[in-house]
């Protein structure tokens, strides 16, 4: 549990870092890039963290957390509609099982005996 607690801590103090010192910006327009850019990277990461001591697969926290991170973009503007929650919610569970389908990929060595050059060598 400790393993997966401590990433989750540690972003949330990189959040509250960049939340206390990073000076806020009067308006999205008036923002520099790299302000914009350390909220948000700091956000997906404590998203993440948070999604994955719940779901317990960094892929499927990372898909959920930027589909929040969109959300929360498209209310910010104000463009939420029905239409656009009726979309993103069908395409979240279609990430989520897709995600699901997805097998480990497992780096096996070979065995020594499996190596052609060697089992000629064997034989003398």
């Amino acid at each position: 549990m400790f393993k997966r607690s401590l990433p989750f801590l540690l972003s949330a103090l990189l959040f509250i870092l960049v939340l206390i010192y990073i000076p806020a910006p009067d308006s999205w327009q008036s923002a520099a890039i790299w302000q914009i850019a350390l909220f948000f990277t700091s956000l997906i990461l404590l998203l993440t963290f948070f999604l994955n001591l719940i779901l317990k697969k960094i892929t499927r926290s990372l898909a959920v957390s930027l589909i929040l991170i969109l959300l929360i973009g498209v209310r910010s503007t104000k463009s939420q509609t029905l239409l656009i929650s009726v979309i993103t919610i069908p395409a979240v569970v279609i990430l989520i099982t897709f995600l699901k389908n997805i097998k480990k990929i497992t780096f096996k060595k070979k065995p020594k005996d499996d190596i052609p050059k060697l089992k000629k060598l064997k034989n003398l």
